[in-house]
């Protein structure tokens, strides 16, 4: 219990003060003070940094299997190469979140029994129209202005969406078992307003490039949501690199696509040497003699590869060779 000064003893402690006797007191109750201030560390109450590096970590790595495995899933669908990159992962408030996105945009809202609260995907409009185009048997071309999806459209990518919800399940599984859907689509980010705006998310963008165009996928996880998953996201369970699962619709789409493929074939006939002379010479008639007999084997390159040899003949009126030697190693 604190001490109480008599009248006296205030009297006392004044004068000392205006003869200067406290001035040294006074000096060293400065250092402590300035020294107080090197541990006071700056709190921002409008951007609250309410999950740690580790667990952002640990997002990092759930959502670079999700990508890994959106890559294997969007090259099946759309018949391309696709790659992936998880570009960055950072706390923001949802206001700051909804403002980066693009309008209009395909904005998804996306829930489960097993969360709290629903969450957003935006897929950006280049991979949006590279999408719509490829699935509508386009070549799939960069996309100069960017549009509403109309009601066909929008029924195409929503099919799309909810086969990449599948595997954002799969990607969670090391922490828990959820079971997404989706529930909205949304071209303008001002309607999608699941959470207050100055409620704290986890924004994470995924970079997806198929050849020169590059789009990517944005994915909004407020707090109330990761809640109660936080504590369950220790390094240990979820394991960096983490596999990809194929399953027989994908195996199967790329098999067909692989299949379909088409490869360039050539059959060298034979070779000869003219002087550049001869070349502007040449008339229509002439003949050139090659290194070659009629009954020697012909070189065939597939893809620019020697695979086989073969000989010359014909088929129902149409030329063709036909294989008597496969090379093994081909160069």
């Amino acid at each position: 219990m604190a001490e109480i000064l008599s009248q006296s003893e205030i009297d006392e402690l004044l004068e000392q003060f205006r003869q200067g006797a406290l001035e040294d007191l006074e000096v060293g109750d400065r250092e402590p003070r300035e020294e107080s201030k090197k541990n006071i560390v700056v709190y921002d109450f409008r951007h609250p940094n309410r999950v740690t590096r580790d667990q952002i970590r640990t997002l990092r790595v759930i959502h670079e299997s999700f990508a890994k495995q959106l890559e294997s899933y969007l090259s099946a669908r759309l018949r391309t190469i696709v790659s992936s990159k998880v570009e960055a992962v950072d706390q923001v408030t949802y206001s700051e979140f909804v403002l980066s996105l693009s309008d209009p945009s395909c904005i998804c809202v996306i829930g489960a029994d097993e969360l709290k609260s629903d969450f957003v995907m935006e897929i950006n409009p280049t991979l949006t129209f590279l999408a719509v185009d490829k699935l509508f048997g386009g070549v799939g071309g960069k996309i100069e202005e960017f549009r509403e999806l109309s009601l066909i459209e929008e029924r195409v990518i929503r099919k799309l969406v909810e086969g990449m919800v599948r595997y954002f399940d799969q990607a969670w599984k090391p922490v828990t078992d959820i079971h997404c859907k989706l529930k909205a689509m949304y071209s303008r980010p001002g309607l999608t307003q699941i959470i207050p705006p100055g409620e704290t998310v986890v924004a994470i963008s995924i970079g997806f490039a198929a050849g020169e165009i590059a789009g990517g996928v944005n994915l909004c996880l407020p707090y109330v949501m990761l809640e109660d998953l936080l504590p369950k996201m220790s390094p240990g369970k979820v394991a960096f690199g983490a596999h990809v699962r194929w399953d027989e619709v994908s195996r199967k789409s790329i098999e067909k696509n692989l299949r379909s493929t088409p490869v360039p074939v050539e059959v060298e006939l034979g070779q000869t040497r003219i002087t550049l002379r001869e070349l502007m010479e040449l008339q229509e008639g002439d003949v050139l003699v090659l290194d070659t007999r009629t009954d020697d084997a012909l070189p065939i390159r597939i893809g620019g590869m020697m695979r086989a040899y073969g000989t010359p003949g014909t088929r129902r009126r149409s030329l063709a060779v036909r294989v008597v030697e496969l090379v093994q190693n081909g160069g």
